[in-house]
């Protein structure tokens, strides 16, 4: 509770306190902003762009180097690397052990034709090599041919060496390989290595034309193929010297500009060339700045820094104007601060990862959605503020951050009066024509060509077709992450078939005909006063639910029943009259009423005394009592709409108490009922002014009256009113 001051008031709440919430996420959101969109890279962004006419000379100060781009560089990281070939180590060794166990083996098969021991001593010479019995029956002609052609074979297959298979090496785009033997290096392209299933086709054509016997030619290449050995190997860590070697020798720089040479002169259309020196300019001066003072270090970021929160306070402010309280409302100012962080996410991947047009960003998505969710004038501002905020982030450029602050306020107005889902149809169309004209005008002033021109274009088409499809997309995440009610939600639950009013006309039926008479009175007042009309008859149409507990203790629905708090004490009537709030909020919760309508039921009577029952105790008590047992639990309301179902609620019960409900006492007990609420302090927490409440009193006495206009009185009506006074006077 607030603290009294010294007239009995409520101390003012302090500033910090009140704004606590947005002053945290301020801070937090301003540094993340500001780490996000660091300096260095918008020093290009004010640089003037290719086409653009210089307006001054512009000559180097000392020697400039012209640094390569990050993409030229990674061009040439990706040749350089591509073009290190593989390291192989060739092991001589083992060809060496092979060639010689070949020779043995063939000066052994020569002499087989001598006696059977021969062969035996062959097989048990090479136990590990697999003979066919066929060879014992070859001719020594095709012997020698054999060995011949084997031989000849195995020297162009070792030529280079022999890989086990050539799809098992890395390094798919590098074209060639290095083979390193003990005293040389060979160079050799890729597809000219061997592995074995190429070695056994060069094998296998050779005998096919060296041995004439066709049977015998299988049986040499099982033999042969046996001694298909590889014999290279790949070196990773030699590769990967030689890809660092060759990184290393990449050049940072592309050329320089000497001292005192003119880098633009003055009238000179810049071209890519002009560009480039005046980068390198910018960056020297960047990182000149290096061996500056810490102050003159820090005053560029600090005065971003400063830009951005000179904008969050304007928001603020205008957001105080135009949605009063939104500062006691988290669960706004956290969907603001979600939309906030998805514009700036989607700036910096366009901007600076995706490298795309600018012209794609969505800065209307945030912009409807805070349309649909909170207000028009949410929207609009939470637009311009967002567009200001592109401009401090990208170089302070207008021309972009005229386009959002117009798309921005197109979309607004566009979207104010959705009340259902296929209604952004019409935003798309307006959109993206919006996009698509604003974007022909901006180019041509700056006499783009055509093709760029129509490009840009098409981008912004495409943002305005895309963006209401996001927004749609979102909305019912935001509804339900926020517990924030859309007129969407709302025309959803204006829907007389919902469960709680069929149940509120069957158990209370004269309390239902209340809500509704309730609710044309707010709809009505509503729209006299800028409020949300559809809000006011919803919040009506739910306030009383909870007398569905007890509804024989509400005199609507006694219908000439004896009243049931004649045999009960004040302080019970009061209680069972103050608990339909409790149980209504609860009925409401459990039915997941959004927390707005919770709001009319708890607030609809605010903290009233109920006098009649305070009076009565009194009488019976013979003494003056504390008022504090026989006033509604509250709180005031706080929203101009839940004022209104007030004001409302109790004009609707005062009506049906006129005898004789003419203009003027129809006039003037509305008039009574506003200004007791008013005098009783009931409305000081809601943003209505003097002037909304005589409007208010303006569309109640306007909608009673149609209520309550006048009928022909025929005849025999005349003699039933005369017979009945009689009857009363006796």
């Amino acid at each position: 509770m607030n603290k009294a001051t010294d007239n009995g008031g409520p101390a003012p709440v302090p500033f910090w306190r009140s704004h606590f919430l947005g002053l945290a996420l301020a801070a937090v959101l301003v540094p993340a902003t500001l780490l996000l969109f660091p300096l260095r890279p918008q020093m290009a962004r004010v640089l003037p762009r290719v086409g653009d006419v210089a307006t001054e000379d512009v000559q180097a100060p000392s020697t400039l180097p012209i640094r390569r781009t990050q993409a030229e560089l990674e061009s040439l990281r990706d040749s350089a690397l591509q073009s290190v070939p593989l390291v192989l180590r060739y092991d001589e060794h083992r060809l060496d052990s092979i060639g010689r166990e070949r020779e043995a083996f063939f000066t052994l098969l020569e002499h087989v034709g001598a006696g059977r021991r021969l062969w035996d001593d062959l097989l048990l010479g090479f136990p590990h090599v697999t003979v066919p019995s066929r060879l014992q029956d070859l001719r020594a002609t095709d012997l020698t041919r054999a060995e011949a052609a084997i031989d000849s074979a195995f020297g162009a297959i070792y030529r280079f060496g022999l890989l086990r298979n050539t799809t098992e090496l890395p390094l798919s785009e590098n074209a060639t390989a290095a083979i390193l033997r003990a005293e040389f290096e060979t160079l050799v392209r890729r597809e000219h290595l061997l592995d074995i299933p190429a070695a056994q086709m060069i094998l296998r054509r050779a005998l096919t034309e060296a041995v004439t016997d066709s049977a015998m030619r299988p049986a040499l290449y099982e033999l042969a193929r046996q001694w298909l050995v590889p014999n290279l190997s790949f070196d990773m860590k030699a590769t990967e010297r030689r890809q660092g070697m060759a990184l290393a020798a990449i050049p940072e720089n592309k050329g320089l500009i000497l001292k005192d040479e003119y880098i633009v002169r003055a009238g000179e259309r810049i071209t890519p060339r002009h560009l480039q020196g005046l980068e390198a300019l910018a960056l020297a001066r960047q990182t000149a700045s290096g061996d500056a003072s810490l102050y003159e270090r820090l005053l560029p970021g600090l005065a971003r820094g400063l830009f951005l929160l000179v904008l969050f306070s304007g928001l603020g402010l205008a957001l105080d104007l135009v949605r009063p309280g939104v500062f006691s409302q988290p669960r706004t100012l956290l969907c603001l601060a979600t939309l906030y962080t998805f514009e700036l996410a989607m700036l910096y991947l366009i901007h600076f990862r995706w490298d795309i047009s600018g012209y794609l960003w969505p800065v209307t998505v945030a912009a409807m959605l805070s349309t649909i969710l909170m207000s028009a004038g949410v929207g609009l501002v939470f637009g311009v503020f967002l567009s200001l905020a592109q401009g401090v982030l990208l170089g302070f450029d207008f021309a972009p951050v005229l386009l959002s602050v117009i798309a921005c306020t197109v979309a607004c107005l566009a979207v104010r009066n959705v009340r259902k889902r296929h209604q952004f149809y019409r935003p798309i169309v307006v959109l993206a024509a919006t996009y698509g004209v604003l974007i022909l005008l901006l180019e041509s002033l700056r006499f783009a060509p055509t093709d760029p021109l129509l490009l840009c274009a098409g981008y912004g088409v495409l943002n305005g077709v895309l963006s209401p499809g996001l927004a749609i997309f979102s909305l019912s995440f935001l509804e339900s992450t926020f517990r924030l009610t859309t007129d969407i939600t709302l025309l959803e639950l204006a829907d007389m078939n919902h469960p709680l009013l069929r149940r509120l006309a069957v158990a209370a039926p004269g309390t239902y005909h209340h809500s509704i008479l309730v609710a044309n009175l707010c709809e009505a007042a509503a729209e006299s006063v800028g409020a949300n009309p559809l809000l006011a008859r919803v919040g009506a149409y739910f306030h009383d639910i909870g007398k569905m507990e007890k509804p024989e203790y509400f005199v609507e629905n006694q219908m000439g029943r004896k009243n049931k708090h004649e045999g009960l004490a004040p302080s019970m009537s009061a209680l069972i009259l103050a608990a339909h709030i409790k149980s209504g909020a609860d009925l409401a919760r459990e039915a997941k009423l959004p927390a707005v309508i919770i709001d009319f039921i708890e607030q609809h009577h605010g903290t009233t005394l109920m006098s009649y029952f305070h009076r009565k105790a009194m009488e019976q008590a013979g003494h003056d009592i504390p008022d504090a047992d026989f006033r509604y639990p509250g709180p005031k309301p706080k929203l101009k709409e839940t004022a209104i179902l007030m004001l409302a609620d109790s004009v609707e019960a005062v009506s049906r108490t006129l005898d004789d409900p003419r203009p003027n006492r129809l006039r003037s007990a509305i008039h009574q009922v506003v200004t007791d609420k008013f005098m009783a302090g009931q409305l000081s927490d809601c943003p209505l002014t003097l002037a909304d409440l005589s409007r208010i009193e303006d569309a109640f006495v306007h909608l009673l009256l149609g209520a309550f206009h006048g009928r022909i009185r025929y005849p025999e009506q005349v003699d039933a009113d005369a017979r009945k006074r009689e009857a009363i006077l006796g």
